[in-house]
């Protein structure tokens, strides 16, 4: 999870900066003319501080109004260091770990942010939130110093929204990383905790990138604003094809094949082929999962075998899409058809994998009386 600051005091500081956690991936900054001006006033350890959380892009924000709750946890308080503007951590009660892993010259805050949440979400751990509320409101009345991020669906339970994920490092070792679900309608948001310092300020470095930092000579910003990043995935449902056989023809199997296709925001986003297969007249059920919510679904009967013909439409699409509390249902119906004068046999190969599902090759056997 990324995170993206903007300000809401001087339109001068509406620059988009790292904060003093850096992102889980990469530090995002961005280059811009170095701030000038009067000398900024001192920092004042009696001023209460206030964080604003979006829940992501605008997109995002829309699909999780009213659904994502943020939670910050004090770390660390702010320590006033002598002679120079700035301040130092003292670390609280039950982050004593977190602070072992702190770095004054060299800090690794992906590390710090993931012991820290890990001691939050531990059993019995006593930590107390500091602040809790809605994104996009404004968590106020905060005091000055380091604060841990944690973004979670609002209404769930914590075995409902506490996660791991899975990553590689530098070196390619595949790595578990503590993490936070959100819901909307059609989506599941992942985010992984961050840290946060208030108050804090901005620095230019030699490259002209603005960082946010508890060092620097920019003015100090007690009301900051962040977009949080997260990942997302399409959030699935099931499609159920009910296929009845009329009536059957004893002594070779009846297979039926079925090609379905759904698109969501004009994207194909679901293509596979899958089969039905009878030893006796009745009916059979197959369901299918992880079909995007939202999609629209078009299933076609593509073979009935010889002696079989379909009575219902051989193409059914739904008026209404895949659904979440709900399995989307499709049926169809064929009978026995005597047709006289065919001959040949049919053998139907099937090949499944993991990139394309389900394949299916039709393939006429050949005659032994044709000397093969």
């Amino acid at each position: 999870m990324n995170i993206k600051f903007t300000f809401r005091n001087q339109a001068a500081y509406r620059l988009m900066s790292v904060l003093l956690a850096f992102a889980l991936v990469f530090g995002l900054s961005v280059a811009a003319p170095k701030i000038s001006g009067e000398a900024a006033d001192p920092i004042d350890f009696n001023r209460r501080c206030s964080l604003k959380a979006l829940a992501g892009s605008p997109e995002q924000t829309e699909e999780l109004a009213g659904k994502l709750r943020i939670d910050l946890y004090q770390v660390a308080s702010a320590q006033p260091v002598s002679v120079y503007d700035a301040y130092s951590y003292e670390f609280l009660p039950g982050f004593e770990e977190a602070e072992g892993m702190y770095d004054e010259k060299e800090p690794d805050w992906q590390s710090m942010a993931q012991k820290a949440a890990e001691l939050v979400f531990a059993e019995n751990s006593g930590i107390q939130l500091a602040a809790s509320g809605m994104a996009e409101e404004s968590l106020s009345d905060l005091n000055c110093g380091l604060y841990l991020i944690v973004a979670r669906g609002d209404g769930l339970e914590a075995a409902e929204y506490r996660t791991t994920v899975k990553q590689k490092d530098e070196e390619g070792n595949v790595k578990e990383k503590l993490a936070t679900l959100a819901y909307s309608d059609t989506h599941t948001y992942t985010y992984e905790p961050e840290l946060v310092s208030l108050p804090s300020r901005q620095a230019t470095a030699e490259d002209g990138t603005i960082h946010n930092t508890t060092a620097g000579d920019g003015a100090w910003i007690y009301d900051m604003s962040v977009t949080l990043k997260p990942s997302e995935e399409p959030r699935y449902g099931s499609l159920e094809i009910v296929k009845t056989l009329q009536s059957y023809e004893t002594g070779s199997e009846a297979t039926f094949i079925f090609q379905i296709d759904a698109v969501l925001n004009g994207k194909n986003v679901y293509s596979n082929v899958i089969p039905i297969t009878f030893t006796s007249a009745g009916e059979n059920r197959v369901v299918i999962d992880r079909i995007p919510v939202g999609a629209q679904v078009t299933v076609k009967e593509i073979y009935s075998g010889l002696h079989y013909e379909v009575e219902s439409p051989d193409t059914v699409a739904p008026g209404q899409p895949i659904q979440l509390d709900r399995v989307l249902q499709i049926d169809f119906t064929n009978a026995y058809v005597e047709k006289p004068g065919e001959g040949g046999a049919i053998t139907n190969r099937f090949e499944y994998t993991m990139e394309d599902g389900w394949k299916w090759e039709k393939q006429t056997a050949q005659d032994p009386a044709d000397g093969a």
